[in-house]
């Protein structure tokens, strides 16, 4: 199973036994964990209105391959349940 969270909940997640995987441009310091960079917003989308903010990022990924993206994350979780992370709770 995959669950989205956000950086405060990471010591709930591993202790339930979740690998957290960050889905962020920039990381906090103190997460030495995975990343997948293709789900991160670019630098530019952080100065947008929410709305505009929602346009590019559908739109971003949409270009992606979404069986690449899940089997990255089930590589990440190797059988184990992954808890997608960012700043935003």
């Amino acid at each position: 199973m995959i669950f989205t969270s956000y950086f405060g909940n990471i010591r709930r997640i591993k202790q339930a036994g979740i690998v957290p995987v960050s889905i962020a441009r920039y990381n906090p310091e103190f997460f030495q964990g995975k990343t997948i960079i293709e789900l991160a917003p670019t630098h530019k989308m952080f100065g947008m209105t929410w709305d505009q903010f929602d346009f590019h990022y559908k739109n971003m990924l949409a270009r992606l391959d979404a069986r690449q993206v899940v089997e990255k994350i089930k590589n990440y979780g190797k059988g184990r349940q992954v808890a997608l992370l960012c700043y935003e709770k």
